[in-house]
């Protein structure tokens, strides 16, 4: 059980810092999104800084590894609570069981 917890406390960091880069990278596209579109509006479609594309295009593919992998740190959280709870629940029923032999 002491196991499982410690897992647990050790997922859900993993998971918080992913959900944090996500954040971030989430930001960043929003932010040179903002930049594209004033681009837009000030210079016309023509005249679009293809290092804003490019810096774009990172951006998003850096954001679906980081959520992917927030995905799968989540995933484990749950994975490693639902162990838990059938851990305790055992537990219970074993005393349960003791406790009325007694």
């Amino acid at each position: 059980m002491k196991k499982l917890k410690a897992d647990t406390k050790i997922k859900k960091e993993d998971a918080k810092e992913w959900a944090r880069t996500v954040n971030d990278a989430k930001s960043d596209i929003d932010y040179l999104v903002k930049l594209i579109s004033s681009q837009e509006n000030e210079m016309g479609e023509d005249f679009i800084d293809e290092n804003l594309l490019e810096k774009l295009k990172n951006a998003k593919k850096v954001y679906r590894e980081n959520h992917d992998k927030w995905k799968e740190a989540k995933t484990e959280v749950q994975s490693i609570s639902f162990k838990k709870q059938q851990v305790l629940k055992k537990m219970v029923h074993d005393f349960e069981k003791w406790y009325d032999l007694k």
